[in-house]
Formats: structure tokens, sequence, C-alpha cells
């Protein structure tokens, strides 16, 4: 440890916060929270540590921040942020980082409307969820769109604006395709009242709370009123209801006589790698599972560490989580999960009971789910392994554990750019991967373009300690297109007296051409080998467009914004980084433009205006 390090370790404030440990490079390889910041950052250095993943890190750090904050609630959430915005390397890497689906009712609108989402935030809208998996939400939705006939159209109002109509000077609309097969009520042609459509609505949440049995009893009272009253075709629509309610609850597992909503996380571990299974319970019935599997980290508790992953990214919190595992710092926990629910959060490991079976079941899935996931793995290397076998054997070079794969990217030659990726082991390894802006500026010349890309990355071979991307040897360089390219990338290649192989992948017949032959090799179709330069092209391709694509767009909205008056380049520049493209800003109303950026709303409505007749 440096001097430097050593006194900023001891001078670390007894208070709670995050602390925050980086490498030589000044890049972020850790971050932590704690109740006290002293205790916690100089337990790395005071102790020996056993695990080699800890002392790993220890070894690598050489500088540590820590940011204070008034309690450990406030440090939980910050250090949340914090993980998702710098991913360190130390910290376990979720691969599976996705907001999950939700269904949603827009409470705002007179004639509230069903649908599904992932973004879970917005005012005057009801979320329920978070659903395991698409496929599930989808046939709730489609279940619920039969039994309770709740619109789908967009908008705040009702109606498509195909089945739009202006008659004396109002909008009038004939219903659509869904009226017609029974999946909707038609609020937009006047077939049924507000008050009656709220009346459904509450039906709809109360099915959605976990409530079905209450919502099957108020439509059957509601049948046997209609009937009362000689409304049989109400009576049978309700009947109808009532049926397909019956047949969703049916199909239900019930793994909870209680009717409680819980979360239930089971774990298990296996040759340096952590699964956890979650089991999710709401009224009481078991509405699915999912498995995550990851590589274990420095972290002392990895499955604390992905409880606050996971609640980061969903909107919905039960009323008590259940653990395989005791978790040390639960009062806190419990205090930021009772903060997004808004009432008491119970999180416990039981000990005993239906539940204790619950979570040991949930375990057992975790285990299955390991074993497998370590089989998928070694099926997955020795097919890498083959693949790149087979492109050493047919193209005559060193074994390709590292390939590198550029494309050129522009239309007419304006905003050229040019990508990188990188392929380890014949899988994509995404941190590696670089992007360029196009230097020359000479007209149309792929080939120039490509030989300035390939010597920009070549320079970085010989620095030391910069950008590891640039700084690791490839095995191959595979650029996309012919022989010209072929030509561009030997001659840029020679500049530097390097002895990469080099090879080049012409898209129409899928041949290969690699210096010194003029013949073309063609990989048999099912070849691995194929597969694999295939994938690694399509993805420099895929790479090369996108970026191409977001330079295009701020340069399109660079031109749009010239010409609004009281919009000058600090304003220019902070939208642009702000929204990066004319549909972006399209989508705002001028409230919202307003809010995002600090505008005047008269101005937001004066650039939105503008943008709306470009």
């Amino acid at each position: 440890m440096t001097q430097k390090l050593s006194l900023k370790v001891k001078n670390t404030p007894k208070k709670p916060g995050v602390y925050i440990f980086k490498n030589k490079n000044k890049k972020v390889i850790y971050i932590g929270k704690a109740k006290n910041l002293y205790k916690r950052v100089n337990s790395y250095f005071q102790k020996k540590h056993e695990d080699q993943k800890t002392i790993l890190l220890v070894e690598k750090i050489v500088s540590v921040d820590f940011i204070v904050t008034d309690n450990e609630l406030e440090a939980l959430i910050l250090e949340l942020n914090m993980i998702k915005k710098h991913r360190p390397v130390y910290n376990i890497e979720y691969k599976d980082d996705k907001s999950y689906p939700y269904i949603c009712i827009t409470m705002s609108d007179e004639f509230p409307r069903i649908s599904s989402t992932r973004e879970a935030h917005k005012k005057g809208v009801r979320y329920f969820g978070p659903y395991i998996s698409a496929s599930s939400l989808r046939e709730t939705v489609d279940t619920l769109r039969s039994i309770f006939k709740l619109r789908t159209c967009r908008g705040t109002t009702p109606g498509r604006a195909t089945h739009r109509t202006v008659e004396n000077g109002k909008k009038v609309y004939t219903p659509c395709l869904n009226y017609h097969i029974d999946k909707c009520m038609a609020p937009c042609a006047q077939k049924i009242s507000a008050e009656e459509y709220k009346k459904t609505v509450k039906e709809v949440i109360k099915f959605l709370e976990g409530n079905p049995k209450q919502t099957i009893k108020a439509l059957e009272e509601d049948m046997k009123n209609a009937a009362e009253s000689e409304d049989y075709e109400k009576a049978a629509r309700l009947r109808d209801k009532i049926f397909a309610a019956q047949m969703v609850l049916s199909k239900q597992k019930v793994s909870d006589d209680s009717g409680e909503d819980l979360d239930i996380f089971g774990t298990a571990s296996k040759d340096g790698y952590f699964a956890v299974a979650l089991f999710m319970v709401r009224g009481g019935k078991l509405l699915g599972s999912e498995s995550f599997e990851f590589k274990e980290q420095a972290e002392k508790e990895p499955l604390l560490s992905f409880i606050k992953h996971y609640y980061h990214s969903t909107s919905y919190v039960p009323k008590e989580v259940l653990t395989a595992e005791e978790i040390s710092d639960v009062q806190t926990l419990e205090l930021w999960l009772s903060d997004i629910r808004k009432t008491r959060v119970k999180v416990r490991k039981p000990q005993r009971g239906k539940k204790k079976r619950l979570v040991d079941l949930a375990s057992k899935n975790a285990g299955h789910s390991i074993d497998f996931y370590l089989k998928r793995l070694q099926v997955e290397s020795t097919r890498a392994m083959e693949s790149l076998k087979q492109l050493k054997e047919s193209l005559g070079i060193e074994m390709p554990y590292r390939i590198e794969a550029y494309d050129i990217s522009n239309i007419a030659g304006t905003s050229a750019v040019g990508s990188m990726v990188v392929f380890e082991d014949a899988k994509p390894k995404k941190e590696h991967y670089r992007k360029f802006k196009i230097r020359f500026d000479e007209g149309i010349n792929d080939y120039e373009m490509m030989a300035e890309v390939i010597a920009r990355r070549l320079k970085g071979l010989s620095r030391t300690g910069g950008d590891k991307s640039f700084s690791t040897k490839p095995n191959l360089i595979l650029v996309d297109g012919g022989k010209g390219q072929l030509s561009a990338g030997k001659k840029t290649l020679d500049r530097y007296s390097t002895n990469i192989d080099l090879a080049s992948l012409a898209k129409r017949e899928e041949e290969l051409f690699v210096p010194g032959k003029a013949e073309s090799i063609k990989l048999a179709k099912d070849s691995a080998a194929l597969r694999l330069v295939q994938s690694v092209r399509d993805e420099a391709h895929r790479f090369a467009i996108e970026y191409h694509r977001k330079l295009r767009s701020k340069k399109m909205l660079t031109s749009v914004l010239d010409d609004i008056e009281g919009i000058g380049q600090k304003r220019k520049k902070m939208l642009i980084n702000n929204f990066g493209s004319v549909a972006a800003i399209k989508k705002l109303d001028a409230a919202s433009l307003a809010k995002k950026t600090g505008l005047s709303t008269d101005l937001s409505q004066k650039i939105l205006e503008h943008v709306a007749s470009k």
C-alpha cells in the first residue's frame, strides 16, 4: 500500500456512506456501502483474506474515495446507483440487467386503457407486476381483455385515427375490430358510459391485486341482478366474464392458502458461480419462477447484492421477502424496501413450516439451475474452441483467440464512421468495442477509410498502461469486404510491422480472402467457423450503423435548432446531449420539455412547434 493510500485509509470518516476503490488507471473496480466507512475500508487492508477474489481486489487498489451520507439508507441507494453507472469489475456482474414487464392502466384518462410496459414510473398510471416473463404478461393481458374488454388503443382519448371522421367540426369514431370480436367495449363510439367503464376498471384492479375470487363474487352478484331485471344480454356477458375468470383461477398453482404476496429467494453456489432462484407468489399463488446465474466476485454477501439490484429495477415489493440465507444488514434493507412499497416490508429467513419448505424448494431449483448453467458453459466453450480450430486450419493461421473486426458506415461520404468489435474465445468482449469518427475527407473511399481506422487502432499497441482494448494484440483482424479492403488492411499492417493475421469476408458469396492467396476460401455453409466469422462481421456492421445513425440524428437536430430564436450554442449543446435526435424531442409536450431542460414553457413550445414543422 502506498503512503498516499495509507494516509487516505487511516483518515476515512467513521460515518455511513459509500466507498469507491480504483486501480492504477483510475478506473473504478469496486463500490460498497458501510454503516461505518472507517471500519469497513480498513478491514480490507488490516487482515489476511482467505477469499482469492478479495486478495486480488486488494492488490489492485491504488486509491480510495468515499461519499459520506446521513444514514445507511441513503448509502444503500447511492451504492446501487453508482454500481449501475460504473459497473465495477469486482462487483457482481448481472447479465440479466433488464427492466421487467408490467401491466399498466392509465388511471388519469377518462377511459383508462390497459397495456404492457417496461417503464414503471409515469404519474397517473397504475402498474401491476413485475412479470417474470413477457409471454405470461401477454397471456394475462389477453385474458383480461377477454374478461373485461378495456380499450388498448393509444392516446389519452379512445379511438383509432383510421376509424375517425369529422362531422360538424367534431371527431366521430366508429368501433374497430376489437369491438366486433368482443374484446373492447368501444367507448370511442359511446357504446358505454364513463361511469360504467370505470366500474369495470375497478374490477380489473381487484383482479390484478390478487383478489380474483372477490371479483368473481361481485360479477356473480351483478349477473343475478341483471337476470332478475330481465336484462338477459347483460347477464350473458357477465356469465362469460365469470367463466373466463374462473378458468384463469383454475390454472394457477396454489402455494400458500393465506393469500399472501411473497418473493422467495433460494440460493446455490458451485465452482465459483452463484445462482439465485426467485419464486413470485401473489395472492397465495405461484405466478412463476426464474433463475439467475453469475460469477462470484469480491461481494461478501452475493444474495444481499442481488436482492438490492433486483428491487432497484422493479417497482413492486411484496409485504414479505423470504431468503435462504441470513441477511446481515436486514434493518437497512427492510427500511429501503418499505420506502419503495410505502408500507412495512419484512425480510427474513424462515426456520420451519410451509415457508421454510418453499425456500428450500427455491434453493433446490437454484442448485439445478447452476448445474445446467455450468454444463451449458462447458458445451459453449467446446463449441467455441472447435470453431476457432476450424478457422485456424481453413485459413492456415495461428489460433485466433482474439479476433478484431472492422467496418465502415457512411451515406454519400457524410458522417463517416468506423467500428471495431472484439471477440475473445469466440465470444463478444463488448467492453473492448471501439468506434471512430473518420478524419478522411476527400470524398467516398472505403479503402482509405478502412486503412485509417486500422492504423489508428494499431498505434495503440505500442502504448503501455493505456486503453486495454488497443494495447491488447489481436491474433486475427477481419475486415468487411473483398480484395480491396484486404489490400488496404495489408498495407497498414505492413507499415506497423506486425505479425497479426488478416482476412476479409465478402458478403455476396460469403467467401474469405487472405493475403498471398489469389483464390477465395469458401467454408462449408454448416461449419462452425463460417458461423463465427459471420457473427463477428455482422456485429461490426451493426455497431458501425448504430454509431452512424446516432451521429446523423445529432447532426439533423443541430441543423433544426439553428433556426430557433433564443437557442444559442450552450442551449443547443444541452438539447443535443439530452435528447440526441429530433424524434426524441417530438415525443414530449411543452411541460415535459421545460421540466427536463429548465427552459421556459413558452420557449419549449416554440421548439416543439419548429421541430414538428420539419
